[in-house]
C-alpha cells in the first residue's frame, strides 16, 4: 500500500495544478440554467382535457407579480373542478434554444376553476406576441376582464424536474382573465390560424405524437401570481414576473393518441397535497407568450 500512495500523491497534486492554470474546464453551476433569457419568449404551451377531478377544499391569495399589474389588489380565490393540464411544446418545428429547453421542458401546468372574493375591474392592455413567428405581428389592445382559472405548477414525471430547473418551474402559478378585443381590427393579432407542435416533456413526447394543430381566437390572457407565503427568490422573481400566455382555440384531427398521468404540486406552499390521476384527451388551447404594456422580459 505504501507504494501506491506516492504516485496517488503526485497525480493529486499534478490536477491540483491544472486547475489552478486554468487548464482543466469546471462545469458552470447547474443553478445557472434556472432562469435563462430565451425562457419566456419560448415558453408556448397546450391544453389538454384531463378527465373530471375535484380536489379538496383550497383557499389562496394571489398576488400580482407582472410590472404591468403590480398595482392590482389581491385575489382570494377558492379551487374548484380541474379543467386542464396545459404542456410545453415547439411550434412550426421551432425548437427552444438551450439552456431555455432544458427549463421549458418542465413547465407543467394543472389549470382550475374557482370562485374569488370580491370584483376585479377590467383593464386594457396592449398585447405584443413574442413567439419568433409572430415576432412582425401588430400589437393587440385587449380588455382583461373576469378571472375565470387558476393554473398551478405541477410534475408529470416520476422524478419530478430536476434540481437546477425546479427553483423557476415550481413558481409559474398564472391567473387567466377574459381577453377580449378592444377594436374589430385587433381581433386577429397573428397571421397564422394553423401549424404543427410538438410535445417538449420526455413523458408527453412519449404519449401524444406530434400533428398539426387550428389556431384559433383568443380566449384568455394568463397573467403571473403569488401564491401568499411563498418567498420567491429576488433571481427567480425576476423571470417569472413576465410569464404571461395568450390562450387561443385550438383544433385538432383526433389521432387517438392520450397521456395517463399522474400530477404533483410542484410549488412550495402545495407540495403536501396529493397527487391527482389525469388522462389527457383533446386539444382546446394553445398558450403561447407575449409582453404586455411594452414591458419585455430581461436578456
Amino acid at each position: 500500500m505504501g507504494e501506491v500512495s506516492i504516485p496517488v500523491r503526485r497525480l493529486v497534486a499534478v490536477l491540483a495544478a491544472l486547475l489552478a492554470a486554468g487548464y482543466v474546464a469546471v462545469p458552470a453551476p447547474a443553478a445557472a440554467l434556472a432562469f435563462p433569457p430565451d425562457f419566456v419568449p419560448n415558453l408556448n404551451m397546450e391544453c389538454f382535457k384531463a378527465g373530471p377531478y375535484v380536489p379538496a377544499p383550497l383557499d389562496l391569495t394571489l398576488k400580482h407579480i407582472h410590472p404591468a399589474l403590480a398595482a392590482m389588489p389581491p385575489v382570494t380565490v377558492h379551487l374548484d373542478e380541474r379543467e386542464q393540464v396545459c404542456g410545453p411544446i415547439a411550434t412550426a418545428g421551432q425548437i427552444p434554444p438551450s439552456p431555455a429547453l432544458e427549463s421549458i421542458r418542465y413547465t407543467n401546468l394543472s389549470c382550475y376553476w374557482f370562485t374569488a372574493d370580491g370584483d376585479i375591474a377590467p383593464r386594457e392592455l396592449v398585447l405584443k406576441y413574442l413567439n419568433p413567428l409572430w415576432k412582425n405581428a401588430p400589437p393587440v389592445s385587449v380588455r382583461m376582464s373576469e378571472p375565470g382559472r387558476l393554473c398551478l405548477p405541477v410534475s408529470i414525471d416520476t422524478s419530478g424536474p430536476p434540481p437546477w430547473v425546479k427553483p423557476l418551474v415550481s413558481r409559474i402559478s398564472l391567473l387567466c382573465y377574459k381577453a377580449a378585443a378592444v377594436t374589430s381590427a385587433n381581433r386577429a393579432g397573428v397571421t397564422m390560424n394553423y401549424m404543427g407542435v410538438e410535445q417538449l416533456n420526455p413523458t408527453l413526447a412519449s404519449q401524444i405524437g406530434p400533428t398539426g394543430v387550428g389556431f384559433g381566437t383568443r380566449r384568455q390572457l394568463c397573467v403571473p401570481v403569488q401564491i401568499a407565503g411563498d418567498d420567491i427568490p429576488p433571481d427567480v422573481l425576476e423571470t417569472v414576473r413576465y410569464v404571461s400566455l395568450v390562450a387561443h382555440e385550438a383544433s385538432a384531427v383526433n389521432n387517438g393518441d392520450m397521456a395517463y398521468l399522474t400530477l404533483r404540486h410542484n410549488n412550495p406552499k402545495l407540495i403536501k397535497r396529493p397527487g391527482e390521476l389525469a388522462l389527457l384527451t383533446n386539444p382546446t388551447l394553445l398558450a403561447v407568450p407575449v409582453a404586455i404594456n411594452n414591458q419585455l422580459p430581461p436578456g
